[in-house]
């Protein structure tokens, strides 16, 4: 008898469903015994597969607890029979190189490298789509729903298109049809689309915002020689007449990489609210909400901002117009990030969706907390953005402060310190560039140029 253990906690969103299939079918002669071990809102790879799998909830997917599990789990079944084989595949580095709890365990149990299972060849994309539905079909499904969302001027996010396809059309839901449940469905759709020129996609994964091309064809021909459309984010920009923001520096150009995630920078107050969350957390109850906390500072950097906002084209903006509502999700999904976020037993709360995550609590604060929180700001950008490098120190301040002051700069150097020191980036040898480094520990080079 096998049992195969696999850990989720830490793989990209959306990629679950890929990782775990992979894994079945590689060891699906040994019939094993299978246990997933993840977060609540990964139980829907359970619903997807259609398997018998025993789903373990973990609180956090934080990497120390999770090796505590998968080290109890090992023990006790080796413990009630010795014979058996166990197999673990995860994308915590701890995990696969036996480190911890997991030593005394070391010849009890095997690793499999999600990146090996990864690899393996994949079916073909068009009969992969063309068990659910012709490939021309399914285009013009995709090219209707992104039309109705106007996503040539408002693109929208990759995660967000099987929910799209679903509610036009029902045989792209995978619990009513299990030709949707194929891996990386939605992922050889929008290839075939990109191809067709019926979408860009910008950025790079997780991070992949989908554009219906058809309206602002003409701009994608201005890239320079040798560039590709994905490069950078700028480089596809949304012709919208909804936005008077156009990128023109660089500066701006990384301020886009960010807005267009929905991720700030509000660079207008965002120091300004940091401030006040200091302030009105000294003053707090204890066991006040994020909600509570949030709002309430919102509420006093609003009312401490100046009457308007100046605007490099067109009239100011006036305070009582600024997007403060935003703001509010804004700061909770960077908190969320920076992981000061806990639920009522004090674990650290997952990304999610932000309702829930008002219902949690602000974790103790380092002293450094904002450098932190602005770290997230830069390492969204280096995950959206193929092209960042030492030159961008100037314009990074810019972007984040409105400030290239050597103060703001420095500030930047430390964030990237910080980004180095916490393995969350490194350097591409080849071009200097700065690469958001995967989770299983090795440089990601999705993007490079």
């Amino acid at each position: 008898m096998a049992v195969l253990v696999i850990d989720v906690t830490r793989s990209f969103a959306g990629n679950e469903e890929r990782f775990v299939s992979a894994l079945l079918e590689l060891y699906a002669p040994l019939e094993p015994e299978v246990v997933v071990i993840g977060l609540e809102p990964q139980r829907f790879v359970l619903d997807a597969l259609n398997k018998n799998v025993d789903f373990r909830v973990t609180s956090t997917g934080y990497e120390p607890q999770v090796r505590l599990e998968i080290a109890a789990l090992v023990r006790e079944r080796a413990a009630r029979d010795p014979g058996e084989r166990f197999l673990v595949s995860s994308h915590h580095r701890s995990v696969q190189a036996k480190e911890g709890e997991l030593a005394p365990l070391a010849s009890v149990f095997e690793t499999v490298h999600p990146r090996d299972v990864l690899r393996r060849p994949p079916r073909a994309a068009e009969e992969l789509i063309a068990e659910l539905m012709p490939v021309r079909e399914a285009l013009e499904v995709l090219r209707t729903v992104l039309r109705q969302v106007d996503a040539s001027n408002r693109p929208v996010m990759k995660t967000d298109i099987r929910s799209l396809l679903t509610r036009f059309d029902e045989r792209f839901s995978r619990q009513r049809y299990p030709a949707a449940r194929a891996p990386q469905l939605i992922t050889h759709l929008l290839d075939a689309a990109v191809a067709e020129g019926v979408v860009r996609l910008i950025g790079n994964d997780p991070l992949v915002y989908v554009q219906l091309a058809e309206e602002s064809r003409q701009g994608s021909n201005n890239h320079p020689a040798g560039t590709s459309e994905t490069h950078s984010l700028v480089q596809c920009t949304v012709e919208s007449k909804r936005s008077d923001f156009r990128p023109e520096t660089r500066s701006q150009e990384l301020q886009y990489a960010l807005r267009v995630q929905d991720f700030g920078p509000h660079a207008e107050v965002r120091e300004a609210l940091y401030e006040a969350i200091s302030r009105v957390t000294a003053n707090s109850v204890e066991d006040a909400s994020i909600k509570e906390l949030v709002h309430a500072a919102v509420r006093v950097a609003r009312d401490e901002s100046p009457s308007h906002f100046p605007r490099k084209m067109g009239e100011n903006l006036a305070k009582e117009k600024y997007p403060w509502r935003n703001l509010e999700g804004f700061i909770v999904r960077l908190l969320v990030r920076g992981g000061m976020i806990v639920d009522s037993d004090g674990k650290e709360m997952p990304e999610g969706p932000i309702w829930a995550l008002r219902q949690g609590h602000l974790a103790p604060l380092p002293s450094d907390w904002p450098i932190r929180l602005d770290a997230e700001l830069v390492l969204a950008i280096v995950r959206s953005r193929s092209d960042v490098s030492w030159q961008d120190g100037v314009d990074l301040a810019g972007a984040l402060y409105l400030n290239r002051t050597e103060q703001y700069v420095e500030r930047i150097d430390r964030i990237v310190e910080l980004l180095f020191t916490r393995q969350q980036i490194d350097v591409a040898a080849d071009m200097g560039y700065l690469r958001p480094v995967s989770s299983d520990g090795e440089l990601d080079m999705r993007g490079t140029p």
